[in-house]
């Protein structure tokens, strides 16, 4: 596929050291957002259109950091469609292993950037199992063998026995990306008729399990 930059967003190719200067040192960010706003999510662009890797990830690289830290809202909800736009228009492969590394613990790693990866994870098999014809990893096994082990288990393993309560859990940020997690599993169930994902030899069992006896050890 044609790289997006080659026909209809020439603007983005020629300022792209500019923007990536100002997203990396917060230098003119509004008009940088802007003009990411404008290119990426209001010009139309030809059906399967792919930004370029040279693009993307450093896009990709400098976005998650602005939706985690900006101490500003408005700017972090942007950036965050920003950033939900450049993976709409990532080749599947990429799009999964970048997915991958925002939905994975790290030291570096934002909890609430990871919860709302789940969500971007969402939208890539919302996209992928509505073209049953068509092949794509967020429909395919390969999706549960790269993001199940980061996604389906708790964070950390033995969060349960190490907490000090509910109330304890509650304030934590693992609640919010539990119920992203499970929401992920229910429309894998639910949107995924063909099981292409192969989500039913795969098992959450032992999250929900030890989540519930946990609980109720506590109560």
């Amino acid at each position: 596929m044609p790289a997006l930059e080659c026909y209809t967003f020439p603007l983005l190719a020629s300022l792209f050291p500019v923007v990536m200067t100002s997203l990396q040192n917060n230098v003119a960010l509004d008009a940088t957002l802007a003009i990411l706003l404008r290119v990426l999510c209001m010009t139309p662009s030809p059906p399967q259109t792919e930004l370029s890797p040279d693009v993307i990830i450093p896009l990709t690289t400098v976005l998650p950091l602005l939706c985690s830290a900006h101490p500003d809202a408005s700017t972090r909800h942007m950036t965050f469609c920003i950033l939900g736009h450049v993976l709409q228009l990532t080749p599947s492969v990429l799009r999964l292993q970048i997915l991958r590394d925002l939905v994975s613990p790290s030291e570096d790693a934002s909890p609430y950037m990871r919860t709302a990866a789940i969500g971007l994870v969402k939208e890539a098999v919302l996209e992928a199992v509505s073209h049953p014809k068509t092949e794509n990893v967020f429909a395919s096994p390969f999706l549960l063998q790269t993001i199940g082990p980061h996604v389906f288990r708790l964070d950390p393993p033995h969060l349960l026995d190490s907490i000090g309560g509910v109330d304890a859990l509650k304030d934590s940020p693992e609640p919010a990306r539990l119920v992203g997690c499970l929401n992920l599993y229910y429309i894998l169930l639910s949107r995924d008729v063909d099981n292409r994902v192969r989500v039913f030899p795969y098992s959450v069992t032992s999250l929900g399990v030890q989540s519930r006896w946990a609980l109720l050890d506590w109560n």
